[in-house]
C-alpha cells in the first residue's frame, strides 16, 4: 500500500497518440499506456515527464502544456495515485526504441478507444486524458511551480482552533 506521484505524457504525432505496450509484471502485461513513470526523490514533474518519455519511448520532448491531475484511488491494493498529464509532440519521421518496452506505436483516436473498451488500456485516465486533449482542455505549463530548498520548518496545525 502506498502513495504514488506519477508523470504521464499524451504525445501526438500528427492525428494519432502514441502509446507504450507493458512488459513488466504479469498484472500489467500486455495493456497499452501513455509514456510514464513515478516521480524521483528530488525531481520536479517537468523534468520526470521528460525522463519518463525518453526512457519508455527513445524521444527527446520538451512539455507542450499541462492536461490536469488525475487521481486513482485503488481501494483494493490501498493505494493512491495522483498522475499530473501533459501534452506533447513528435514529428512524423520519429523513430521510437525503448529497453522498456518492445512496442512503441502511434494509435487513432478509435483506435484507443477500441482499446478501452476491450480492457487493454492500463488505466481509464489515458482516454481521459486524451480527450481532454482533443477537446482543447490543457493549460500553460507556467501553472506548474517547483520550489527547491533545503529543509522546511514543522508547520503545526492545531485542529481544535477555529476559524
Amino acid at each position: 500500500m502506498g502513495f504514488y506521484i506519477g508523470c504521464g505524457m499524451v504525445l501526438a504525432q500528427g492525428d494519432k497518440f502514441i502509446l507504450v505496450q507493458e512488459t513488466l509484471g504479469s498484472a500489467k502485461q500486455g495493456l497499452f499506456s501513455l509514456p510514464a513513470g513515478t516521480l524521483e526523490l528530488d525531481e520536479d514533474i517537468i523534468a520526470c515527464i521528460k525522463r519518463e518519455v525518453w526512457e519508455e519511448t527513445g524521444a527527446s520532448v520538451e512539455p507542450e502544456s499541462f492536461i490536469g491531475i488525475y487521481q486513482l484511488v485503488m481501494k483494493a491494493e490501498h493505494n493512491n495515485v495522483l498522475f499530473c498529464v501533459f501534452t506533447g509532440t513528435v514529428s512524423p519521421d520519429t523513430v521510437f526504441h525503448s529497453d522498456e518496452h518492445e512496442v512503441i506505436k502511434a494509435f487513432s483516436y478509435d483506435e484507443i478507444a477500441a482499446l478501452d473498451a476491450a480492457g487493454r488500456l492500463r488505466a481509464p485516465t489515458i482516454l481521459a486524458a486524451i480527450d481532454a486533449y482533443k477537446s482543447g482542455k490543457v493549460y500553460p505549463l507556467s501553472i506548474i511551480q517547483a520550489s527547491y530548498i533545503e529543509t522546511l520548518p514543522s508547520i503545526v496545525v492545531d485542529k481544535a482552533a477555529k476559524v
